[in-house]
């Protein structure tokens, strides 16, 4: 396995990534296989294990590796996965958050507005269980990614509409990336937390125009948690 050192003019876990990306593409490793540790790909790369690490989690937020803990990285790729996804050209280009999540606002404090006039008890329960589970995640100094983004398919569901719910999933596989980069920035698991409660509190109302506003702002803020997300890590390399 060769790699070449890394051009540092680019912003570094950029290359790892399109090294990585390539050497799986080619089919240079089945799936299943094992992929060199953090710290000899950091060796191989001439870089430090923050760059690497980033790399793989994009890798991972793609489908492309899986990561298991005490146990090492491997490929879930096959050859002909050789299509970018909106993920990598997030990933890669801090200028293009805004128009993705230009879309993520205009869908979804809809889907909250939608949600609020169809949404059941049933319905409502499951969102307070997802709830009361972030909370005690944040509590332990533990991240609610995946919970966040059942607290969205929750809203997407109450509405009624099974195109609604398809298009909100396909979205956020595709921004997958940006959600784990929101819950990272600084306070970003715990203000979307608190951005959640207030969308519960809207629908748990049944008041269309204050679930609305109140996704509209969670959106605004999500935007800016990525922003000052790459931001910092343009400031650390």
């Amino acid at each position: 396995m060769k790699f070449k050192a890394i051009n540092k003019r680019k912003r570094i876990y950029e290359e790892v990534l399109d090294q990585l990306q390539a050497y799986l593409f080619k089919g240079a490793v089945t799936p299943g296989q094992k992929l060199p540790s953090e710290r000899e790909l950091a060796r191989m790369f001439r870089v430090n294990r923050f760059s690497v690490r980033e790399a793989l989690t994009v890798l991972e937020s793609n489908g492309l590796v899986q990561r298991k803990i005490g146990e090492g990285t491997f490929s879930t790729a096959t050859s002909n996965f050789a299509t970018t996804s909106l993920v990598d050209v997030v990933a890669r280009n801090q200028h293009l958050i805004k128009e993705p999540m230009q879309v993520r606002r205009v869908i979804e404090p809809q889907l909250a507005r939608l949600a609020a006039v169809n949404i059941s008890d049933e319905q409502l329960a499951h969102m307070k269980v997802v709830l009361r589970q972030q909370s005690e995640r944040l509590d332990n100094g533990l991240d609610i990614i995946d919970l966040d983004s059942e607290f969205h398919s929750c809203i997407a569901r109450a509405t009624k509409n099974t195109i609604f719910v398809g298009l909100l999933e396909a979205l956020h596989d595709s921004l997958a990336s940006t959600s784990i980069k929101s819950n990272q920035a600084r306070g970003g698991g715990k203000a979307g937390y608190k951005r959640h409660q207030a969308i519960y509190a809207a629908l748990e109302r049944h008041d269309p125009d204050e679930a609305e506003e109140a996704m509209f702002e969670h959106m605004v803020e999500v935007e800016r948690l990525l922003l000052d997300y790459h931001a910092e890590r343009e400031t650390k390399n």
